[in-house]
């Protein structure tokens, strides 16, 4: 009898021992997802108009001039500095990318951010801030750090 109370007793433990290590991991994937949201570079489709991520579609065309950014999660005070940060790091990567290829410079910046669902209000301004370091940046034809 004392066999099979402790066979219980270890039964339970166990199962609520990985009970808690599941609610433990979705609690820090629901924080990775809010601190590092999931961003994609996007490209057309050759012979269609959809525009997709080009991880995913290794053929898809580069629009020249212009790079196309997808957000996919909310944006918070949290995730700011990693946004600003992954943007400007994609951007240094296209403008080496059209100086390698001798292809027209980099016009534009298009964030599709259609997946968005909230915006925190601390973060207009800091895209109002980032939007004009990136002109001025472009006007002074600044070099990167």
């Amino acid at each position: 009898m004392e066999m099979q109370a402790a066979f219980k007793f270890c039964s339970l433990f166990v199962s609520r021992l990985v009970f808690n290590i599941q609610v433990a991991v979705s609690l820090l994937r629901v924080l990775l997802f809010i601190a590092r949201p999931r961003t994609f570079l996007l490209g057309n489709i050759p012979n269609y108009a959809a525009y997709r991520n080009v991880e995913q579609y290794p053929n898809e065309n580069h629009v020249p001039g212009i790079l196309i950014l997808e957000i996919d999660a909310p944006i918070y005070f949290a995730n700011a500095s990693y946004l600003r940060e992954r943007i400007i790091r994609w951007i240094d990567e296209e403008e080496d990318r059209i100086k390698a290829t001798g292809q027209t410079s980099l016009q534009y910046v298009i964030m599709d951010m259609t997946a968005v669902g909230n915006i925190d209000t601390s973060i207009i301004s800091k895209l109002e801030k980032f939007k004009k370091t990136i002109d001025r940046r472009a006007c002074f034809g600044e070099s990167r750090k």
